[in-house]
């Protein structure tokens, strides 16, 4: 997901990166940390998977989206 990340962020000049986790801190800390390595100046908006989401997938669920502005 991380390279999905890298790879989309990078042809664009501006845009937003959050993440979202359902029961699962550790991983998002950790997205988190590497996603502040490869873009220092980015603000990474974090935030929960809702349980609606979440009861089809089962606890531990991350997400990443990118939001590209135009």
């Amino acid at each position: 997901m991380l390279a999905l990340v890298e790879k989309t962020a990078n042809l664009e000049k501006r845009v937003r990166i959050a993440v979202a986790e359902g029961d699962n801190m550790t991983l998002l800390k950790y997205v988190c940390q590497k996603l502040e390595k490869i873009y220092p100046n980015q603000q990474i908006y974090t935030g929960n998977i809702s349980p609606a989401l979440g009861v089809h997938t089962g606890p531990g669920l991350i997400g990443i989206a990118v939001h590209i502005e135009k």
